[in-house]
């Protein structure tokens, strides 16, 4: 397990040695914001020796702009240059847009019911009510969910 890390180690070494300025500034960008905050703050460009960084709200851009020197010292303590005078943040939603793998998954709130029970409501309702097989059904579900819940009926 240890020779995968220094694998690892070693091919991060690899890319800062052989990188331009930005790509190693994307490399150290967990150690200038903190892990939670990379998160937040995306880095897009350098320019000028201004970096600019993508942040998804106002929120974030009033909480994370208080520290934009101490990332500029952060940066500049990894090069033999200032390489970095200050940080330019801008508002862009898109760059933070959640994944649909990543959006929580839904509970089937009609997967606490079996199959025999949905079919025996399906059944009292047809003889119940007289409706046709794909009603009875929709129906059932709705019923039972009513009645799990002890939520009267509308009269």
């Amino acid at each position: 397990m240890k020779e995968k890390n220094s694998d690892v180690k070693s091919i991060k070494n690899l890319m800062w040695e052989t990188s331009g300025i930005f790509l190693k500034i994307l490399l150290i960008w967990e150690e200038v914001t903190g892990k939670s905050n990379a998160k937040l703050m995306i880095p897009t460009e350098l320019k000028q020796k201004i970096l600019k960084v993508a942040v998804p709200n106002n929120i974030v851009i009033s909480a994370v702009s208080k520290f934009e020197r101490l990332m500029v010292k952060r940066i500049n303590s990894k090069f033999d240059e200032e390489t970095v005078l200050g940080v330019r943040f801008f508002i862009d939603p898109s760059q933070f847009k959640r994944k649909k793998s990543e959006s929580k998954p839904r509970k089937d709130i009609l997967s606490d019911f079996s199959q025999e029970e949905i079919s025996q409501k399906k059944q009292e309702l047809i003889q119940s009510f007289n409706l046709n097989g794909e009603m009875a059904e929709i129906a059932a579900s709705i019923e039972l969910l009513r009645e799990k819940n002890n939520i009267p009926r509308s009269k």
